[in-house]
């Protein structure tokens, strides 16, 4: 068996760079049609006020009542 190693990067420069260009995350689309590209500043931003945001649940919202009311 012969395996044979291929550059991508070396085939097709043209086809390279456009790959390079070409969008491939996600976007917001307002309601004109406006596409705003998702950057990870955004991302790290929501997670941060979820983080922030986020309790602990109570015994009682976790479904754990029954043992709660047996303490």
């Amino acid at each position: 068996m012969i395996k044979t190693v291929v550059n991508m990067n070396t085939l097709n420069p043209t086809l390279n760079q456009a790959a390079k260009n070409q969008f491939n995350g996600g976007a917001i689309i307002d309601e004109l049609g406006n596409e705003t590209p998702i950057t990870e500043t955004m991302i790290q931003h929501a997670c941060s006020v979820l983080s922030d945001s986020w309790k602990f649940p109570s015994v009682k919202q976790q479904g754990y009542d029954h043992i709660a009311q047996a303490l």
